[in-house]
């Protein structure tokens, strides 16, 4: 029994399944994120992650996927930015394609407030996290959300940064 069970372990790590998958992103969702130091300071951090459909979207999303895919996601890219010289300061850009990216963003984190108006059609932040900091949007038939992990006082900025080239190219691609 011992080796029937090291054996199917091996082959589940053999076959992928101990990480996270990589697909590549199609070149219309990965055209939003924004390139190498678009973002003063900041640097994409390896390849974008790409899921379509329930399946796809939880093999990249750590739990959730379900409630995405219900609420109307159908692909979503994934790509980390790591700040140069810092390397804890990390932010992750995440990019839904959904039916009804307003009903998205109004239903995945209800509650959450402070309005940001200029970015997209609605977007808001959530500063109280101990140790992060996130922004959401919505725009078109994308639902945008970005979180930093830093606590320090330019985090918001740096988030707001990149929704706003993110939300450029959204609107220049309508």
């Amino acid at each position: 029994m011992r080796r029937f069970l090291v054996g199917a372990f091996a082959g589940l790590l053999i076959a992928g399944c101990a990480g996270r998958p990589r697909h590549s992103a199609p070149p219309a969702l990965q055209s939003f994120l924004p390139q190498n130091g678009e973002v003063q300071g900041f640097q994409r951090e390896g390849e974008a992650s790409f899921g379509q459909g329930l399946t796809g979207l939880a093999a990249i999303i750590d739990g959730g996927a379900e409630a995405y895919v219900k609420l109307g996601a159908a692909a979503g890219v994934f790509q980390d930015y790591a700040l140069e010289h810092e390397a804890r300061e990390r932010i992750t850009v995440t990019l839904y394609q959904a039916e009804d990216a307003g009903k998205l963003y109004r239903e995945i984190y209800p509650g959450r407030s402070q309005s940001l108006p200029g970015i997209g059609e609605e977007a808001r932040s959530r500063l109280d996290l101990f140790g992060a900091t996130e922004l959401d949007f919505h725009q078109g038939p994308y639902y945008v959300e970005l979180v930093i992990t830093s606590a320090k006082s330019t985090a918001f900025e740096q988030l707001r940064q990149f929704a706003e080239v993110i939300s450029r190219r959204l609107r220049t691609s309508s």
